[in-house]
């Protein structure tokens, strides 16, 4: 398998950089299938693994049922609960790029009937639609990190995709989780002595750690009023090295001023 990567200037969000590795259905009828995104602030789409987490926690498979999803974005969310048993949905996007989007992703399922698209504002929805609705999806864009990334040119790597793609989520979800609010995330790509090296730096705070390889262990808890927030480092960074380490490369966190967490991959 080989990726290849194009250099862009400065991304505000890092699906600009992997929404081509992770957007797609994560499971039922149209599990596996890919999904555009659009890039800038005007949509957020939500992840693979936040969204298999969530549809995990509320279905994760329904008997029929209507959904309503009022910041549609590129769709995803609503394409996921039909794709997991529900009969039909409503989707609210204002943006117009954005409901290009979602009318390419509905195409793909090649059940538009199932689908209708409102393009409006959520709050002006709300005063035409009618009816009962078994599952509500609310999930406006946001934008607290700005993500900047740094992607050299013509990089390919062979490898377990499926694997590196997991690797690669492990290491921006913890960054977006920890990042210290509306700063940057920084992410880079480049080719060293005919090795491959991927880093992820970010600012955060109470970073009181002597060893830094101690958060690779499992369920390691870097500081424990935040952690009681976030939900701790889990066994993510543990997985990450396990991958990195089958892959025969290195994984690393460092931290050069207190203020700011390096993790860096080479392969």
């Amino acid at each position: 398998m080989t990726y290849s990567y194009h250099r862009r200037k400065t991304d505000t969000f890092f699906r600009d950089f992997v929404i081509i590795f992770f957007m797609r259905v994560v499971a039922g009828k149209y599990g596996g299938r890919p999904l555009k995104t659009l890039a800038g602030k005007t949509t957020r789409p939500t992840t693979d693994k936040v969204k298999g987490a969530v549809f995990n926690m509320i279905g994760p498979y329904f008997d029929g049922g209507r959904v309503l999803d009022l910041y549609a974005g590129s769709g995803s969310l609503a394409i996921e609960a039909i794709s997991r048993g529900m009969a039909s949905a409503i989707l609210v996007e204002k943006d117009r790029r954005a409901q290009a989007i979602i009318n390419q992703n509905l195409k793909m399922t090649r059940e538009e009937e199932r689908f209708e698209l409102l393009k409006m504002e959520a709050n002006q929805s709300l005063e035409r639609i009618t009816g009962h609705f078994d599952l509500v999806l609310l999930d406006p864009p946001y934008a607290k990190e700005q993500i900047v990334t740094d992607i050299e040119k013509d990089i390919s790597f062979k490898g377990d995709e499926k694997l590196i793609r997991q690797v690669i989520g492990i290491l921006l979800d913890n960054a977006i989780k920890y990042a210290r609010e509306k700063s940057d995330i920084n992410v880079k790509l480049t080719k060293q002595n005919k090795k491959i090296v991927f880093t992820v730096e970010n600012e955060a705070d109470n970073l009181e750690i002597k060893n830094y390889n101690i958060l690779f262990e499992r369920f390691y808890r870097a500081d424990s009023s935040r952690n009681s927030k976030t939900g701790g480092y889990g066994i993510g960074l543990s997985i990450a090295q396990s991958i990195v380490l089958k892959h025969k490369g290195k994984i690393s966190a460092d931290s050069f001023d207190g203020e700011r967490i390096v993790f860096t991959v080479k392969l």
